[in-house]
């Protein structure tokens, strides 16, 4: 949800300011423009999927992680309350097993996130990259981005290459990419 709302931020932000431009281009000039729905290639690139996929792997193992560390207080709380030693020290050793615990489980949280916008920012670069690499090959001006806000209110089918472009991004893929890496 997180990598969606950040990407479509993104898009939207860098498509607005185009869309005079488009329209002024498009009215007064002979060159190549085109256009693609953005939240399709957001909805349908795989190195999206794939970076969704390895976030949850990762998120995964931070959270048996924390779930040992939280085992390791209740076992800890356990032992010493059966121990029936003196409540000043099992109460140090419950806050020392619980700060311990509130630690990593901020630290992991912090890394998760941040390791998170690293993929979708990853992604969204291959994206831009491609998008840039075709525009050029194929002679294109300019390639907009339409949003499902209505930005660009109407292209004719021919200008848009949203399928060429996904269908070059998934290509571009290699086959062992497309399983997570543990």
């Amino acid at each position: 949800m997180f990598i969606k709302s950040l990407l479509t931020s993104i898009v939207v932000s860098s498509i607005v300011s185009s869309i005079i431009i488009f329209t002024f281009l498009k009215v007064f000039s002979s060159d190549k423009i085109g256009f693609v729905r953005s939240g399709e290639i957001l909805k349908s690139y795989k190195g999206l999927a794939i970076a969704q996929k390895q976030f949850e792997l990762e998120y995964k193992i931070a959270k048996g992680n924390s779930d040992t560390l939280l085992k390791r207080f209740d076992l800890a709380k356990n032992n010493l309350v059966l121990k029936k030693k003196s409540p000043s020290d099992w109460k140090k050793q419950l806050q020392f097993a619980e700060n311990n615990f509130l630690q990593y489980q901020k630290s992991a949280d912090d890394q998760l996130k941040a390791r998170q916008a690293e993929l979708s920012s990853n992604a969204i670069t291959k994206i831009n990259f491609f998008i840039e690499d075709y525009g050029k090959s194929h002679d294109y001006k300019y390639i907009l981005g339409s949003t499902d806000n209505g930005n660009i209110l109407y292209g004719k089918v021919s200008d848009d290459i949203t399928k060429e472009i996904l269908d070059g991004l998934n290509n571009s893929i290699p086959d062992k990419d497309l399983t997570p890496v543990k």
